[in-house]
């Protein structure tokens, strides 16, 4: 399953868990847009609970996925070993995790203060609350008293509390470590760091303090206020899509995925094929056909009863969004 690249644990291979990944496959862009539309209907639909979850849901989910790639902008930049760009990302990456604390903060259904005060009162006597909440709290994080183990952040969530608490300070942690070596010039002590954060993480399941058990704050008026902070930023990290006209589809798109490059062609008779980085035909998409469907691009086999979305972005690149695999360029 996709997991937000929010609750990763710092270098564990960019996963919330183990048996998941980050990299949703659904089109960030088309929505983030609908969310857009989604604040534009609250004159009229604010008066609804459901609508009130929705936008709190699907804010979370936005700034969620606005996080992997302004992650993998740090990544670049610690790659370039630019000191100034990996900061003010890592500070762009920290911020989103505040504001879908916030978010998260005005429903019951997202707080962790709901979980760890349900989790006391099983008990019976202090102790026995101290050991319901130890276990509360060791159940949506290490899972098993093991940091650092397989089952980590098995059930990680997305909840006001554990959002600002728990994965910012993690990735504090890693930003802070990450970018003092950078300035030094030096590798990052991996070991070092991961002996800290699993302290960390031990200390946190422990600790006792509480969280809100009720919302704060206004959905609609956080949502509101982020969609007008976050405007800017998800322009330049979503690309504004085009409906595309079929001669700008047919021919080769380069595109990489699985640790190598490969090409899908777009034939005009409507088919399409897949080929090794040579020009070797491969299979995959034996029995597809493509068409276009406003700003989608459509790879329909009617046997298999199989589609897989695509869009072409204002800058040209063509977008693999229901697949996972990021964005194509047109090869001769």
């Amino acid at each position: 399953p996709a997991n937000s690249i929010l609750m990763a644990r710092p270098l564990r291979g960019e996963k919330a868990r183990t048996y998941g990944h980050t990299k949703p496959s659904h089109n960030k862009a088309v929505l983030a847009k609908a969310w857009m539309d989604l604040i534009a209907a609250a004159p009229e639909c604010q008066a609804s609970d459901g609508y009130r979850y929705d936008l709190a849901d699907i804010t979370r989910q936005v700034l969620g996925d606005l996080a992997r790639p302004v992650y993998e902008r740090l990544q670049a930049a610690a790659a370039a070993k630019d000191p100034a760009a990996y900061e003010s990302n890592a500070n762009l990456f920290l911020k989103i995790i505040e504001d879908s604390d916030a978010i998260t903060g005005t429903r019951p259904e997202f707080l962790l203060g709901v979980w760890l005060r349900d989790a006391r009162s099983w008990g019976k006597s202090p102790a026995a609350k101290d050991l319901h909440e130890y276990q509360a709290r060791l159940l949506l994080t290490s899972w098993n008293a093991a940091p650092g183990g397989d089952l980590n952040d098995y059930a990680c969530r997305q909840w006001n509390g554990l959002l600002k608490d728990y994965y910012r300070a993690r990735w504090a942690m890693f930003f802070k470590a990450q970018l003092a070596a950078l300035k030094a010039g030096t590798a990052l002590d991996q070991a070092a760091f991961l002996k800290d954060l699993a302290a960390f993480e031990d200390t946190w399941v422990h600790a006792h303090n509480t969280y809100p058990a009720k919302p704060v704050g206004d959905t609609v008026q956080i949502a509101r206020k982020l969609a007008a902070a976050y405007a800017p930023v998800l322009a330049d990290f979503h690309p504004q899509l085009v409906t595309p006209k079929a001669s700008d589809l047919i021919g080769r798109w380069e595109y990489h995925a699985e640790g190598g490059t490969h090409l899908r062609e777009f034939l005009a008779d409507g088919t399409v094929r897949a080929l090794a980085q040579d020009g070797t035909p491969r299979d995959w998409f034996n029995g597809f056909r493509w068409r276009i469907d406003g700003t989608r691009i459509l790879l329909e086999h009617p046997g298999r009863k199989m589609t897989i979305t695509m869009s072409m972005q204002k800058n040209g690149m063509l977008s693999f969004e229901s697949e996972g695999f990021g964005s194509g360029k047109k090869v001769p």
